[in-house]
């Protein structure tokens, strides 16, 4: 397994964890207070997934978007 690899594992988990706003009733999600929504709307834990393992499935609570 690449390091990769391991690291977009490792982020999958951080961004299922993190993401999702728990205090709001509906599905909704922490982005514009996270330190990883680089301009407002791109979100470099996504970047970094598709750059390195853009077959990975599943990533973060959001899913493949």
């Amino acid at each position: 397994m690449s390091d990769e690899y391991l690291a977009t594992m490792a982020l999958d988990m951080f961004a299922k964890i993190y993401c999702r706003d728990k205090e709001r009733p509906n599905l909704a999600f922490r982005c514009k207070e996270c330190e990883f929504n680089f301009e407002g709307d791109k979100c470099l834990l996504k970047k970094f997934k598709y750059y390195h393992c853009p077959d990975y499935k599943n990533f973060g609570c959001m899913g493949d978007i």
